[in-house]
């Protein structure tokens, strides 16, 4: 279940932004609408310095190397279904 508060007060870490923002870039989004609306949130620094290290390494990847989730596991197997799809689910 999703939450339905909203805290306008909030602001978010300065790296989640900057990974916002050349997400929008990557995806070819108005540059106006990118400094408009993007660029022009206000971010805090995180208190969790490794963090935010962490975080910007993704940042200064090229954009095919940014995925940090794996395409695979052990856990999915080949199926078939009668319909005829074939590819990966996930084993249960």
């Amino acid at each position: 279940m999703a939450s339905t508060r909203r805290d306008d007060h909030l602001k978010p870490y300065g790296w989640y932004r900057d990974l916002v923002i050349e997400g929008a870039r990557e995806h070819e989004l108005p540059q106006d609408y990118i400094a408009g609306r993007i660029d022009a949130v206000e971010a805090i620094e995180d208190p969790d310095l490794a963090r935010d290290a962490k975080e910007r390494v993704v940042l200064n990847r090229k954009p095919s190397e940014r995925r940090t989730y794996p395409t695979t596991t052990s856990r999915e197997v080949p199926i078939q279904i009668d319909d005829g799809f074939r590819g990966r689910r996930r084993a249960g």
